[in-house]
């Protein structure tokens, strides 16, 4: 009986012995598997993470091609604007310049001086005569006279001109200026369309805008002709303009 007792108590000892080398084995495979597992999830997620990086990445590219694309085309139509707006304005100035004629202009006008100069925009117009030593004063002044009121009747026909400068030159010992220059704009360039031809350089001028009377024609005038312009060189309707003072400066030259 004891002899059977101990091989009983063998068998058991090979069974548990037997159980926990099999436990041993199942976990170790559950663990493979397991490790298995998570790597292979890991592995999905690297993938996907790479897969998301390089759409995101094609994404980031494709948005900076269509803006690159949408900046040039932006360009290109602000540069097409740009010359289209300057071919727009030459050929509106060029427009007026074919109505605005002033030496055909002063074709009919008698005694007129020559034109020196022209400077014709698409809404304003800088006209200076030429000096004539062959006239006396009233024939000079008188000739300024009639020849400002023609480009200024001209001007107003044009419906397009808002700003007319008209001078004439003298020509002096130690160089020339503007011996007289006037500035029409607003109202004073609407009436002057209705002046008469033989209009008054007194007339002309203290109906302008503003007016210049230069040194050597000032000097020249009696008290009572310096009177009519209230004692003033330059003066006129309005205040000041200083873009036409820098005109009339910029007609005076010294040797």
């Amino acid at each position: 009986m004891s002899k059977d007792k101990r091989v009983i108590v063998a068998a058991i000892m090979v069974l548990a012995a037997v159980a926990v080398v099999f436990a041993i084995v199942t976990n170790g495979t559950k663990s493979n598997e397991s490790n298995r597992a998570k790597e292979a999830s890991s592995t999905v997620k690297k993938t996907t993470k790479s897969s998301s990086e390089k759409t995101a990445s094609a994404a980031k590219s494709a948005t900076t091609s269509s803006k690159q694309a949408h900046d040039k085309a932006s360009s290109s139509s602000s540069k097409a604007s740009s010359s289209s707006s300057s071919s727009a304005s030459a050929s509106s100035a060029s427009s007026v310049a074919d109505k605005f004629d002033v030496a055909a202009t002063l074709k009919g006008v008698d005694g007129a001086p020559a034109v020196l100069s022209t400077n014709v925009g698409a809404t304003s117009a800088q006209v200076v005569l030429a000096d004539n030593a062959n006239q006396d004063f009233d024939a000079y002044t008188g000739a300024y006279a009639k020849s400002a009121v023609a480009i200024l009747k001209a001007a107003a026909k044009t419906g397009k001109m808002t700003d007319i400068y008209v001078a004439r030159q003298v020509k002096l010992e130690d160089g020339t200026e503007f011996a007289v220059a006037g500035y029409w704009t607003g109202d004073q360039l609407k009436n002057a369309g209705t002046l008469a031809d033989n209009t008054s350089m007194k007339d002309l001028l203290l109906n302008a805008s503003r007016y210049y009377i230069g040194g050597s024609v000032w000097g020249t005038f009696s008290q009572q002709q310096k009177n009519d312009y209230t004692n003033h060189q330059q003066g006129g309707q309005i205040g000041d303009n200083q873009d036409f003072t820098k005109w009339v400066t910029s007609g005076t030259t010294k040797q």
